[in-house]
């Protein structure tokens, strides 16, 4: 079923603050922060972070996009791309460490809705990122990690300024995914939310923020890196996305959904052969 985009639509306003915090021989290194485009009730999740690091001799830049709680690796990625000869944005997703609510009003709270709401929020987000990157960029990717491989799948169906993609552990069909995720935080939220609801009212839920659902089949410009023993992201999941991706190259690790981080060095090396094939 192919959706609209007009859920994840967006009033577009120039209100970006830089700050330089480093600089060097070819680059520089900015905080970058500006308002979502969609306002909550809760005011920390209503600003958006990122750092954004500049190669003054590229006009093509890559979008990295964190796992659930976890931006480290997203920042070492982002300084290797940097470093490879591309600019590269790395935000934070709404409920990070930096957007989480300090007030947790948790009670009699719909979590579906709070997913939904911050899947859209994610995306608007990441969207408002391109309009500041475009300004100075001529080709743009983008690259997602576990969660941020979903989100950056729904960003790369919605927004045709996105050249190329790198989905790193992520999957399709995520009501389902969602509900038979092994990821021990998963887990305690579907137990919250099976008292509610059934999986087929989940689905219906969030139709509207399926990656399937938006996907353009353009292998082509797609590399999925998936892991054979992921529990969090099942390989059936995997394929799914990959079935709707058009069946673009696909790695196979030899690892669990935590033991990825292992292969690193691997990964960055053949996301940037992948780029540098695709934003040319």
């Amino acid at each position: 079923m192919k959706m609209e985009k007009n859920f994840f639509e967006y009033e577009k306003k120039c209100d970006y603050e830089t700050e330089i915090i480093k600089e060097g021989k070819g680059f520089k290194i900015y905080n970058l922060k500006y308002p979502s485009p969609l306002q909550t009730p809760f005011y920390e999740v209503n600003t958006v972070y990122a750092k954004y690091y500049k190669n003054l001799s590229s006009d093509k830049a890559i979008i990295v996009i964190h796992g659930l709680g976890e931006e480290t690796t997203s920042r070492h990625i982002a300084k290797f791309f940097l470093k490879s000869g591309f600019s590269s944005l790395q935000i934070s997703m709404p409920y990070s460490k930096k957007r989480i609510p300090k007030r947790k009003k948790v009670r009699n709270v719909d979590l579906s809705k709070v997913f939904l709401t911050g899947f859209k929020q994610g995306v608007v987000d990441i969207r408002k990122g391109i309009d500041f990157l475009e300004k100075e960029n001529r080709k743009i990717g983008i690259m997602g990690l576990s969660l941020g491989s979903i989100l950056s799948c729904l960003v790369a169906g919605i927004d045709r300024r996105i050249n190329s993609g790198v989905f790193i552990l992520g999957g399709g069909d995520i009501a389902d995914l969602f509900w038979h995720s092994k990821h021990p935080l998963v887990k305690i939220y579907k137990k919250r939310l099976e008292k509610i609801m059934t999986i087929e009212e989940l689905k219906r839920k969030w139709e509207v923020i399926e990656p399937l659902n938006y996907i353009i089949p353009e292998p082509e410009k797609y590399l999925m890196i998936n892991a054979k023993k992921d529990l969090f992201v099942m390989p059936k999941y995997a394929e799914k996305l990959w079935m709707a991706l058009g069946k673009p190259e696909i790695k196979w690790l030899k690892a669990t959904h935590l033991t990825t981080i292992f292969y690193l060095p691997y990964i960055e090396r053949i996301s940037l052969s992948h780029f540098q094939k695709t934003l040319t």
